[in-house]
């Protein structure tokens, strides 16, 4: 719940408290956070007229001590800590940091020799503004003493500004009978074969996902199966797409720009019609009950024919305002 993917390593040294000057993360990452406090050992900058900051990854955390509490019980335990200090999270990640780093014999030139990972890390993402290196040192400290309650020592802490978009949008209907008042509305809204979809990319090209697949191996996920050039452009070369966690994601969307505007106008077009049917059906009801003596079989009829269109109308409004 807490702890969303991120795609971005620091490289700043550590940062004593009341130290307020920032720190940019290294260029050749995508999201370039801005460190705002860090424990562990100190880091000092390549050193030569173009030596260059090793590039970082970020790398998930498996077999370590903090995996075994830290969903249950110690995450939380972070997160009340934070709520006590007011300090405004974005993201709280467990994460270690995969770094190629250079040996002394070329520190000038900066060439990468070998990778090393960094201890597990928990990196906390806060909105830009809102929160010191004071207060991020002061907060880190009791951190790392809660560290201690659990017997984990070897963790380190880091505070980096960040905002945390959600990739994940409300949840589908469910299918409806053709009988439902919603149906034309609610079907192009539902798990259906033949979903709209995009790309954030490229939101004016759209296509649909033609059928569902299971991943296999005892996962419950399920895999959309769609046409290439419905989630690449002309511009991409014809070659198989490798998912790796350190570079931008290609999100999918659910509806396209086009698909969007369709359902918006759709829908407030049945809202419209029946609003006027309704309408219609009452002034007629009204009108011809005016004279109770000059009622005919014939005008009975349409009345009933006409109270059963209002009862419909109005069954469809009720629907869409739920």
């Amino acid at each position: 719940m807490y702890t969303p993917r991120t795609q971005a390593a620091l490289d700043c040294p550590v940062l004593p408290a009341g130290f307020s000057p920032k720190c940019s993360s290294i260029q050749r990452l995508h999201s370039k956070p801005t460190l705002l406090y860090r424990t562990g050992k100190k880091w000092f900058p390549p050193r030569g007229p173009e030596a260059q900051r090793p590039s970082k990854e970020l790398v998930p955390v498996f077999n370590h001590p903090i995996t075994k509490v830290w969903n249950d019980d110690l995450g939380w335990e972070v997160v009340k800590v934070m709520d006590v200090h007011e300090i405004r999270f974005t993201t709280i990640d467990v994460v270690r940091f995969r770094a190629d780093e250079v040996s002394e014999d070329d520190e000038c030139s900066g060439e990468a020799r070998y990778s090393v990972l960094s201890p597990v890390t928990i990196w906390v993402g806060v909105f830009p503004g809102l929160v010191t290196a004071t207060a991020a040192h002061d907060v880190a400290k009791i951190i790392l003493d809660l560290l201690k309650v659990y017997q984990i020592a070897d963790v380190d802490i880091e505070f980096r500004e960040s905002l945390h978009v959600s990739n994940v949008g409300p949840q589908l209907f469910k299918a409806v009978d053709a009988e439902d008042p919603l149906v034309h509305v609610v079907s192009p809204l539902t798990p259906l074969l033949g979903l709209c979809i995009s790309t954030r990319a490229r939101p004016d090209s759209q296509g649909t996902m033609a059928l569902y697949l299971n991943k296999g191996d005892g996962s419950d996920d399920l895999l959309g199966l769609s046409c290439r050039h419905v989630l690449f452009g002309n511009q991409e070369a014809n070659v198989d797409y490798i998912y790796h966690p350190s570079s931008p994601s290609k999100d999918v969307l659910f509806l396209g720009n086009r698909a969007y505007k369709d359902i918006i106008e759709a829908t407030e077009a049945s809202i419209s019609l029946y609003t006027h049917a309704a309408q219609r059906s009452k002034n007629t009801i009204k009108g011809s009950g005016k004279d109770a003596n000059t009622v005919h079989d014939e005008t009975k009829a349409n009345q009933s024919d006409v109270g059963s269109s209002l009862a419909e109308a109005e069954k469809v409004l009720k629907a869409f305002t739920k």
